[in-house]
């Protein structure tokens, strides 16, 4: 009998593919009070959600970056993982630290990114301890590179007349595509800024090229995406320019 008067359950009821490690009686009703507890939250979209990195990111290499998270359960230690292929193999990180922020709690790691890693395939995944199943992985792809990432490059010697925004291409694309932009001088900040028609942020490129010439910023789609129309802002200084493009997977 559980403590709220139901009969016998087995903990594959409330969470599948659940599995506890205790063999005595004791330890697994303690384990599966602890996941019907957990089934009781299965209102909130996610148990657990990767809040950053999450935008597209940039990270130096070398550099201490936040990884931080949002548990919607309590309790419990995370196992971090980072991967460099877009989550066809995965390394660990370590173990997260508690912080709460509100009613629910935020967890945050201060991650020493490895001296020897280049690459815009980059995810992190951030699971339970215990249940590996209760888990998320960053939305979008980051990346970790020198300066400004090898997602951007400059196509041309020449400096253009006018401030222009490129048609990306190829478009309509899968699973990526290119974005050019020209700068006829020299500007303070330079962003791209990628939305779904909702006008929800999905990925987004920060502290791009400013000298006056001609550049590519390569947008690796996340795989989580659906097909459909997605809009691609420049912002340049005080001038903002808006175009549309198609994802069909």
């Amino acid at each position: 009998m559980n403590p709220d008067g139901s009969g016998e359950f087995l903990a594959g009821n409330y969470l599948d593919g659940a599995e506890h490690m205790e063999t005595d009686e004791t330890g697994r009703f303690y384990e599966r009070i602890r996941i019907k507890v957990r089934k009781k939250h299965e209102e909130i979209d996610s148990l657990v959600t990767v809040l950053s990195p999450n935008k597209g990111e940039v990270f130096e290499p070398g550099s201490t970056q936040e990884i931080s998270w949002e548990n919607n359960f309590g309790g419990g230690l995370f196992k971090l993982s980072y991967s460099t292929n877009n989550g066809k193999d995965w390394k660990f990180i370590g173990f997260g630290n508690d912080s709460k922020d509100g009613s629910r709690t935020v967890k945050k790691y201060d991650w020493e990114v490895p001296g020897d890693i280049s690459s815009d395939s980059c995810l992190v995944r951030v699971e339970d301890n215990e249940i590996s199943k209760l888990y998320d992985i960053s939305d979008s792809l980051f990346s970790i590179s020198s300066g400004t990432g090898i997602d951007v490059e400059s196509i041309d010697d020449k400096i253009p007349d006018k401030f222009s925004l490129d048609q990306n291409y190829p478009n309509p694309f899968n699973p990526s595509t290119k974005i050019g932009y020209d700068l006829p001088k020299t500007a303070k900040d330079v962003d791209l800024t990628i939305y779904n028609t909702l006008g929800k942020e999905v990925a987004k490129f920060e502290e791009l090229p400013t000298g006056a010439g001609s550049y590519e910023v390569q947008w690796d789609t996340d795989r989580k995406l659906s097909s459909g129309v997605y809009y691609y802002n420049l912002k340049v200084d005080d001038k903002i320019v808006t175009k549309s493009m198609v994802l069909m997977k």
